[in-house]
């Protein structure tokens, strides 16, 4: 009886995966990549952010650690900075707080990335 409920469990928790893959590769495939988008959740809006499965944006190890950060800071995490400042912090794009916020977030971003 034991076993059985275990083998429930697993085939549960099986099933469960492949409804999240399913439904992360319909969000991928509807909404065009990776990007910020605003999700109803009782009554309000509640950012999600779904990702792309994309190559890594490091350019290698080529390149010296500082390097690697620079090409990644003011490429795909400027990029995505820039949603999450706007969309999930809230900072009006344009605004000194808005472009200190992406500056910092890309640059933590890379270092993240790269350490």
């Amino acid at each position: 009886m034991a076993e059985e409920k275990e083998e429930v469990k697993e085939v549960k928790k099986d099933r469960c995966l492949a409804a999240w893959i399913a439904s992360y590769n319909l969000l991928l495939k509807e909404c065009g990549g990776s990007k910020l988008i605003p999700v109803p959740v009782e009554g309000s809006e509640s950012p999600i952010l779904v990702f792309a499965p994309n190559p890594s944006p490091d350019p290698g190890p080529n390149l010296s650690l500082e390097e690697r950060i620079k090409v990644i800071e003011e490429t795909w995490g400027t990029k995505v900075a820039t949603g999450w400042c706007e969309k999930v912090a809230g900072f009006t794009p344009g605004t000194p707080e808005f472009e200190r916020c992406v500056k910092n977030v890309a640059r933590k971003l890379a270092e993240g990335l790269v350490t």
